[in-house]
């Protein structure tokens, strides 16, 4: 495809996100050529829109197109986790670990999704699958790991989370409607919009509530977990269907299966 006609949908996939024309937006995005940005702004659409199936397989290719794509690991881990599928979300967010090579954190922002992850809500997310698994121990270790590797004052709910031992939190996640843009120049004309965000700390006391929303987050009874980010306590979101959660594996399986995943 010639750049030019790539950019003409880039502005016609953005001016359809602009008017939350969502689905015409995901469209557009699926006549590009494939790559590991496409699919993975593909996979962040689905997800907030609760596609989480289909968002599985978009952050699978990106993933196959990019092997050091982090963000990408960390998206597929948190549509497991909301699937409650916990050990392929804890396989997704070890590899996510794994894939920042000892940095602290990653700022997208120079390749157009403008997005910080950090190291500690990677290993939040590690740790708070391996409770799911019922492996309190090491689920409180990894917390304990995010807790010593805070960087912002978003950071300070870990705290509560390691008192509470996890219950009633789920994942830090994009936020519904961070995705990868060309920069201003590249689409000159074309009405911009900041599409800033932080990862997002989603706490339900039903670990059904699924669906995100790109208002914020589809919520009743909200609250602000902290003063700098959007992050939210979510009572009941509700995901439409939930495909049947992979058959739990014993402990050795489990242990075979992350040995050459091992955290330092």
């Amino acid at each position: 495809m010639l750049l030019k006609d790539e950019l003409k949908i880039w502005a016609a996939a953005l001016n359809a996100f602009n008017g939350k024309n969502y689905e015409l937006a995901l469209e557009l995005f699926g006549r590009m050529d494939k790559s590991a940005t496409i699919s993975t702004n593909m996979g962040l659409l689905c997800a907030a829109m609760g596609h989480h199936e289909k968002a599985l397989r978009h952050f699978t290719d990106a993933t196959t197109r990019d092997s050091y794509l982090t963000i990408s690991y960390f998206q597929r881990g948190v549509s497991h986790f909301l699937l409650e599928r916990y050990r392929p979300a804890s396989r997704d967010f070890k590899r996510a670990w794994l894939s920042l090579r000892g940095n602290h954190e990653i700022n997208y922002e120079q390749l157009g999704l403008k997005f910080r992850l950090f190291a500690s809500e990677v290993l939040f997310n590690l740790g708070l699958s391996r409770i799911r698994m019922e492996r309190m121990d090491k689920g409180l270790e990894y917390l304990e790991k995010a807790r010593l590797l805070t960087m912002i004052e978003d950071h300070d709910v870990i705290e509560d989370v390691i008192r509470q031992k996890g219950e009633g939190y789920t994942v830090f996640s994009i936020a519904p409607g961070v995705l990868y843009w060309p920069s201003d120049n590249k689409l000159m004309g074309i009405e911009t919009k900041d599409f800033m965000g932080k990862a997002t700390l989603i706490a339900a006391t039903d670990l059904d509530d699924l669906t995100t929303g790109f208002s914020g987050l589809q919520l009743r009874r909200q609250r602000n977990l902290n003063r700098q980010s959007k992050a939210v306590v979510a009572r009941r979101v509700t995901l439409f269907s939930v495909s049947e959660v992979a058959p739990r594996r014993s402990t050795d399986d489990q242990e075979r299966a992350d040995e050459g995943l091992r955290l330092p």
